[in-house]
C-alpha cells in the first residue's frame, strides 16, 4: 500500500492542485486499492492483524492515517478494514500523531 500512497502524496505535496498529474494520482489510488484486498483477507474477522495489538497494527494505522489525509479512503466494501481503522483511531497513539 505504501507505493500507492507515495504516488499520491508525492504528486499532491507542495503543488497547487492545477499542477497535479491526475494520471499519477489515479495510478496511486489503484495500487492502494489493490493492496486493500490483501489486507482485508489478512485481517479477516480478527480484531488485530496479529493475535493481539501489535506493531503491525500501529504501522498500518499510521499508513491509513496518512492515506486518508491525502484523499485515499478505504472503500465501504472493506467493512472489516473500516471497522478496524475506526477502532485504531480511538487509540491515544493515533490521536497524538494523526496527520
Amino acid at each position: 500500500m505504501g507505493k500507492g500512497i507515495r504516488e499520491v502524496i508525492f504528486e499532491k505535496r507542495a503543488k497547487p492542485s492545477h499542477e497535479w498529474d491526475i494520471k499519477r494520482i489515479e495510478a496511486g489510488h489503484e495500487i492502494f486499492n489493490q493492496s486493500l484486498k490483501h489486507l482485508a483477507t489478512e485481517l479477516g474477522e480478527n480484531e488485530y492483524f496479529a493475535n493481539d495489538f501489535s506493531i503491525a497494527d500501529i504501522a498500518i494505522t499510521t499508513r491509513f492515517g496518512l492515506a486518508q489525509a491525502y484523499g485515499l479512503n478505504i472503500p465501504a466494501q472493506y467493512k472489516n478494514l473500516n471497522d478496524w481503522f475506526k477502532r485504531m483511531k480511538k487509540n491515544s497513539f493515533y490521536q497524538k500523531t494523526a496527520p
